[in-house]
């Protein structure tokens, strides 16, 4: 999808102005479709074990099709760009006619997406209206991803081929991972990186783990790995440019000098 240019300089310039009068507006939409997630991620509170209970949930709250075409209508009035996430959104049987209508609307798109179900779209269609995805891939080997994504092997390497269907397609895509206690061997020894570049992924995104607190476990390392993890990624991001770590080394060195972070940050 080409950006229309003209339309995000009058987008950006109306909201610059109402920001000069202390008026807040967004600029990024974010739309999430669907509540029901076919993963089991402990981290996330789309990963309910009780799958039929969310597709009963997913089906009686989700909003219907016409009424996101309303919405994406009224958004794209503000937003410069949009991103379209779930649970999981791929798992929506209107999904490819939504990514249409908001195509139309001229509001570029961001997919996140655990990437399992890619291979049910016609993944050249999509690229047509996608500017890129953000595959959410925890780890690159097949037990840790497993027991951090609470799938099975066969999920796992269905995920491996999509995304390598989405390198011969050269389809714009970069891995986004949470590290968590059960993933960061990888990281330490750089692997995660080696991994993500024969997989077609040019950029990374990663934060640790951000415990629930409507859980009685911690998915976070200890405080020793935790700084081995830091202090590897610094030194990856310094010594290479590809792939691009997203998230700014002030990230990773602030939890080194303080133990957190001290400004906003998101892991999606």
């Amino acid at each position: 999808m080409v950006v229309d240019t003209i339309r995000t300089l009058k987008l950006v310039s109306s909201w610059v102005g109402n920001r000069i009068i202390q008026r807040r507006r967004p600029i990024i939409a974010v739309f999430s479709l669907t509540y029901y997630c076919n993963f089991y991620c402990p981290m996330c509170p789309f990963g309910d074990p009780d799958k039929s209970g969310q597709i009963r949930f997913a089906k009686q709250n989700d909003l219907t099709t016409d009424q996101w075409k309303l919405i994406f209508e009224k958004v794209s009035e503000h937003c410069v760009w949009s991103i379209i996430e779930g649970g999981e959104p791929t798992s929506r049987p209107d999904f490819m006619e939504l990514v249409r209508y908001l195509y139309g609307l001229k509001m570029p798109i961001t997919l996140i997406s655990n990437c399992s179900l890619l291979h049910t779209i016609d993944i050249q269609e999509l690229r047509k209206y996608i500017q890129f995805i953000t595959c959410s891939i925890d780890s690159v080997y097949e037990e840790s991803y497993c027991k951090v994504r609470g799938v099975d092997k066969a999920t796992f390497h269905r995920v491996v081929k999509n995304l390598k269907m989405l390198k011969e397609t050269n389809f714009p895509h970069y891995f986004n991972s949470v590290i968590t206690k059960y993933n960061t061997e990888e990281f330490i020894d750089q692997s995660y990186f080696e991994k993500a570049i024969e997989l077609g992924s040019d950029a990374v995104s990663l934060t640790f783990v951000e415990d629930r607190a409507d859980v009685n476990y911690s998915l976070l390392p200890d405080r020793d790995t935790i700084n081995r993890v830091c202090e590897s990624i610094l030194q990856y991001s310094k010594r290479n440019n590809k792939p691009r770590i997203m998230i700014p080394d002030l990230y990773f060195e602030q939890i080194l000098r303080d133990g957190h972070v001290t400004f906003d940050e998101c892991g999606v």
